[in-house]
Order: C-alpha cells, then structure tokens, then sequence
C-alpha cells in the first residue's frame, strides 16, 4: 500500500513537471510586440504608438526618450508636455515613432529581425521575416547575456541540423554590423564551397530588401536607388556595406587561401568538426589564421558551430 502511494506521488510529480514543460514550450513569442521575447521586459502601454502595447527589453528604459514617451502614456502628451508642442501634427508623431523604432532596433535583435530581414521560406514561396524559433531564442539568449555584460561573445555551438543555429549566428552578427557598430568587419568559413554559396545568398536576400535609411543615421540624407551591398574584388567572396563601413567575408575550409588576411571582428567557423586536413594545411591552422589578430573586448565574437 505504501508502495502504491509513492508511486502515485512520483506520478503526479512527473505529470506536474510535464505540464510545466509544456507551458513554458508553447508560451506566447511574438517578437514585434516583444510578449515571451528574450530577455527581461518591461510592459509599456503608448496610447497612439502603431504597437500599442508592447514588451520593452528593461535596457530600453534606461533611454531618457523612451521612459518620458512610456510615463506619458502617449506620443502627443509626450509633444506636449515634454516637447512644448501644443499641436503635434502628423510629421511630429511619425518622427518620434521612428526615433522609437531605431532604438529599440538596438536593444532588441527578436524585433529588429522580425521586422526588417527576410530570409528564404523553408517551405518555398515568397521571403519570410525572419521569426526567431524557441531554440532560436535560448542561442539569442547566451548570446545577449555575454554582449549585455561587455563581454567578447565566444561560443562553442553543438547543434543538431536545420534548425537554423547557423542562420541565427550570422544574422546576429550582420545585427552588430549594420545597427551596433559601424566598422566591424565579418568572417564565415564555411565546411565547402555549396555551403558559402548558401550563405553569400543568404546575405544577398537579406540586403535585396533591407530598408536603406536603416543604414544611415536618422535625418541623414540618403538615396533610394544607392548600393548596399557592393562586390570586392572579382571572386565574389567578399561583400561591402558602404554605410556602415563593414564587410562580409565567405571562405571554405577547402580552400585555406580563401580566409586569409583581412581585420576581422566577428568569425563564425560554420560545421568546423567536418573541416579535412589537406596538404600543409590542418583545421587548427586555418582556425589560427582567422582569429589570431582578433582584439579580446566587446563587440567582438568567435563561434565554433558544428
């Protein structure tokens, strides 16, 4: 009889547990509202704003602009009372919307993806915005916990296949490129060359419908119809972005030649446990070459994906 009820007990127990996990896998993610997104939210309501209510990264609250709009309640008594607007128009309203948009751009890569980065619709048709999945969302996870803290980002990432570990990787670090910092420059060594056609495609996507005014700072003057994705040199491994002074870098393992040289801020090794040794030439070594001058401080990252 005690037997019977001890095992009732675990049973509960693990259906308890159970629930629990299911919960946690099917809780509400919407990363344009920010509900269930990574990190610690605030909740705000902005009366008037596109989004009314939204889930703001608690980072965000520390920006003057941000925590007078949120104690408002309202972009207009925002203009009015802190703005010494008496009649905000529409021009006034879209102006701070977009101020809004830009900085929360910088402090939340879920929103930032989910509204400007298409990428390839596994299940063919049109281009997707890029929507993080919940293991997505656990890499983002210790990868922001490591960029928050002022830490260089360096990750070892063991991953079972397609299900976007990779794409998430090298999407964060366009992330640091084209919204963080100008100036960091990008390597991606793929295991063979279909794969760095995969990924320069990848990124060709992604730039074909990247807004331009998102790569100038705001009230920059810009052109419409101006480059921004610019081919170096004639192998067509390395891409420029102008407007943020970086470039992206596809090499292979099966040609060491290819990931040479260059300044480098952010390397992803893509499927190194695949890379062969050939003549003169080990895995490790191709690995020394692309991180070696890499400075150890913020804003700089090194993943092992495989």
């Amino acid at each position: 009889m005690e037997k019977e009820k001890v095992a009732k007990t675990e049973a509960a127990a693990i259906l308890k547990e159970n629930e629990h996990r299911q919960a946690v896998i099917h809780a509400v993610f919407n990363p344009v509202t920010g509900q269930g997104s990574v990190g610690r939210r605030v909740r705000a309501v902005i009366s008037d704003f596109p989004i009314k209510e939204q889930w703001l990264p608690k980072a965000m609250m520390r920006v003057p602009l941000v925590r007078q709009i949120v104690k408002c309640g309202s972009i207009a008594k925002f203009l009015n009372e802190c703005m010494d607007i008496d009649t905000p128009t529409e021009d006034d309203v879209h102006k701070v919307v977009e101020q809004f948009v830009r900085i929360r751009c910088k402090h939340d890569f879920p929103f930032w993806a989910a509204m400007f980065v298409y990428i390839k619709n596994k299940g063919g048709g049109p281009d997707v915005l890029f929507r993080l999945t919940r293991p997505q969302r656990k890499l983002v996870e210790v990868l922001e916990g490591m960029r928050t803290h002022n830490m260089p980002i360096r990750l070892i990432l063991l991953k079972a296949r397609q299900w976007g570990g990779s794409t998430t990787i090298q999407l964060y670090m366009a992330w640091l490129q084209l919204v963080l910092r100008v100036g960091l420059n990008s390597l991606i060594i793929a295991h063979q060359g279909m794969g760095s056609d995969e990924i320069m495609d990848m990124f060709n996507r992604m730039m074909a419908s990247y807004p331009v005014e998102m790569l100038h700072k705001l009230g920059e003057k810009y052109d419409d119809n101006e480059e921004t994705f610019v081919g170096v040199g004639k192998s067509g491994a390395i891409k420029r972005v102008p407007q943020r002074n970086c470039k992206i870098k596809i090499g292979t393992a099966e040609r060491p030649d290819s990931c040479r040289g260059g300044d480098y801020n952010l390397v992803h090794l893509s499927e190194v446990g695949l890379w062969k040794t050939t003549d003169g030439k080990k895995p490790e070594d191709i690995v020394r070459s692309a991180c070696s001058g890499m400075v150890y401080r913020p804003y700089t990252m090194v993943v092992y994906e495989s």
